[in-house]
């Protein structure tokens, strides 16, 4: 160890740090693949979400677009009722 090969030289070693770490070829191919993987991985799970977010938008957008449709139906027919009302009143008062 670093504190059996000081003890000769009168040296006392209470911490050391590891500056570089040059690892083999093959543990770089691997470390390169795993973070290739990694990289892949999470651009599969980004797309999943924003094709998720895109369907729920994409359908909250038509039920919005159904129920204004509806909404100017009921108001058409509630109009066209009101004036079938009114001509019926106004036949019935002679005008």
């Amino acid at each position: 160890s670093l504190q059996e090969a000081a003890l000769p030289w009168g040296l006392e070693i209470r911490r050391y740090e590891i500056t570089e770490i040059t690892p083999d070829h093959q543990i770089r191919i691997a470390m390169d693949k795993q973070a290739a993987a990694e990289r892949d991985r999470r651009e599969h799970v980004l797309r999943a979400e924003g094709d998720k977010q895109r369907a729920q938008l994409t359908s909250e957008g038509v039920k919005i677009s159904l129920k204004n449709e509806s909404e100017g139906t009921l108001i058409k027919i509630k109009n066209e009722a009101e004036a079938s009302k009114q001509k019926i009143l106004l036949e019935a008062q002679g005008q």
